[in-house]
């Protein structure tokens, strides 16, 4: 098995080919040196925490959206009687 073959079956699954190959090619091939690079990319960290920090701030929004429309429902309600 050649090594950058090895190298695209342990990588991070999120990082793409091309950036897994230039990383092998600055590695001089070395697979362990790629991987241990590849692992530690603070891109795939804070690409991960923004994906929760933006899913967290549209549910929040959502909840914000919705206390509001109930609230008005309930101040109608009561003018209504």
């Amino acid at each position: 098995m050649d090594k950058l073959s090895e190298v695209l079956k342990q990588a991070p699954a999120d990082i793409d080919e091309d950036t897994i190959k230039s990383v092998f090619a600055k590695n001089q091939e070395d697979v362990l040196n790629t991987l241990i690079e590849l692992w530690e990319m603070p891109e795939k960290q804070e690409k991960e925490k923004s994906k929760w920090e933006q899913i967290r701030e549209t549910c929040d929004a959502y909840d914000e959206e919705m206390d509001r429309v109930v609230m008005s429902q309930i101040r109608n309600q009561k003018q209504a009687k």
